[in-house]
């Protein structure tokens, strides 16, 4: 691997330094410059005494100035109004502001008087804390390419990570022949942390600065595999010590501290995130949502182990396998078909083709299928850990929602996000299903008018009369 991370910059009290006392940079009088580099070269002590004798002479002589000045003018302020003069009005900013107006404008002064005001706090100015060649903020991993493989017999090789539930899980595809090799890429991560990161590279060693603690900011994160590449899916209060990171190669949010965060090299962010999510084909949950004990049921057979996975179908949009799994390349029994068997699963002819076909080539998907989401999941607005409580009073809340799509008002607090996550997916919801709504309620008056004509034979006689004759005008033209 080359090394492309960039070069060394000079340290001052743990934050890099960008500033030179140059005549372009810094505006610096010669004198002073004098002193400087004079204090430098010099006795400190000598040069001190040296340069104070320089600053008394000339306060002697601005005295003498001020002097004879003060003797010309005897005394009289010449900037001074004469209580005479008419004075020129006092115009005040905050005149015609209410209350809170006026509030705003004192902190936002306040504000102005920092070292660094908050409005000039940019990247450009986190520079220093962050090196040259680490991540970005707007940067991100491409997601892995979804490969035209569904409706393939051949089965593929994977290890799921995680598990929310059946519908909702994240795997790595674990081919040998796989053009990403992944543990490669974490060894060379663990690699550079240990040894260029700690010698040559000191700034990586570093805590990532709280401006870059901000959703979607990839970084590294110390993880119970080492330090791995993550992303940050929301920004901590002012004085949390933590904050929630998605790891996007495994498919796991956790909360870490904010000290555990490492600035990430550009050059570990070529490969694309290796977690790609997936859900179980062919089965549904006997009741409104997945059991717990199913869930774990199906986590204890399928988590870090090497299963087989054969892909039914593909969601471009939304990035989803839909699949069978199988415990070794030579089952015939799929998991999906075992969960079936013991009655921890119903099965699904939603895959059905004619099933399909009814549909008007539409696959119906379930609701606890669709909801909570991947994206919700994956950015931390609905908990991995959700007890049965949460998800039983969020399945009432869809369910009253996708009927007339509409969101109601959630009053739990902690939940606004949640609230205002459900609002954005229904908008692509409402447009999807008012385009298939329009379709069945059309085909339910067409089959209507047909049903009508085969009861009154004759009007439909005439119709077919009607149309034989335009086909002949038709082929005598």
């Amino acid at each position: 691997m080359e090394d492309t991370f960039g070069e060394d910059v000079p340290q001052l009290g743990g934050r890099a330094c960008a500033v030179e006392i140059s005549d372009q940079n810094v505006a610096i009088s010669d004198s002073m410059k004098h002193m400087i580099y004079q204090g430098i070269e010099a006795n400190p002590l000598s040069g001190k005494a040296k340069a104070t004798d320089e600053l008394n002479a000339e306060e002697e002589q601005d005295s003498d100035a001020n002097s004879t000045l003060s003797d010309s003018n005897e005394g009289v302020n010449p900037f001074a109004y004469s209580m005479n003069e008419e004075q020129p009005p006092v115009e005040h900013e905050d005149s015609g502001l209410d209350g809170d107006e006026k509030m705003s404008l004192y902190l936002h002064r306040l504000s102005m008087r920092e070292a660094i005001p908050r409005s000039c706090l940019t990247d450009a100015v986190f520079m220093m804390d962050k090196p040259v060649s680490a991540m970005t903020v707007g940067q991100e991993l491409r997601r892995l390419p979804m490969n035209k493989v569904a409706d393939c017999q051949v089965k593929k090789k994977i290890v799921v990570t995680n598990v929310y539930s059946p519908f909702q899980f994240w795997f790595q595809f674990a081919e040998s022949n796989d053009v990403y090799d992944l543990a490669g890429l974490s060894c060379q991560i663990s690699e550079f942390y240990r040894t260029e990161a700690t010698y040559m590279m000191s700034q990586y060693q570093n805590p990532v600065g709280r401006f870059f603690l901000r959703p979607g900011y990839i970084c590294a994160a110390h993880s119970r595999w080492g330090l791995r590449r993550a992303r940050i899916v929301s920004a901590p209060q002012e004085n949390a010590t933590h904050v929630s990171v998605f790891y996007v190669d495994y498919g796991r949010l956790e909360e870490i501290a904010c000290s555990d965060l490492r600035f990430l090299p550009k050059a570990f962010a070529h490969m694309p995130a290796m977690a790609v999510r997936g859900t179980l084909s062919h089965v549904h949950p006997l009741g409104s949502i997945w059991p717990t004990e199913v869930t774990e049921e199906f986590r204890q057979i399928v988590i870090s182990h090497e299963t087989y996975a054969h892909i039914i179908e593909e969601d471009l949009e939304e990035e989803i396998y839909f699949i069978k799994i199988y415990e070794t390349k030579t089952s015939t029994l799929s998991i999906n078909s075992l969960m079936i068997q013991q009655e921890l699963a119903g099965e699904s002819d939603h895959f059905d083709e004619n099933v399909i076909k009814e549909s008007y080539g539409r696959r119906r998907r379930y609701l606890c299928e669709l909801l909570p989401s991947f994206e919700m999941l994956e950015t931390g607005v609905f908990p991995m850990d959700a007890d049965l409580e949460l998800e039983n009073n969020f399945n009432k809340i869809v369910k009253e929602s996708v009927r007339d799509f509409s969101v109601p008002n959630i009053s739990n607090p902690f939940l606004r996000d949640l609230e205002q996550a459900l609002l954005k997916w229904m908008e692509g919801y409402k447009r999807k299903e008012t385009y298939w709504r329009k379709l069945y309620r059309e085909a339910k008056l067409k089959a209507k008018e047909e049903e009508k004509l085969h009861e009154n034979p004759e009007r439909l006689q005439a119709i077919k009369k009607l149309m034989d004759k335009d086909k002949l005008e038709n082929a005598d033209e």
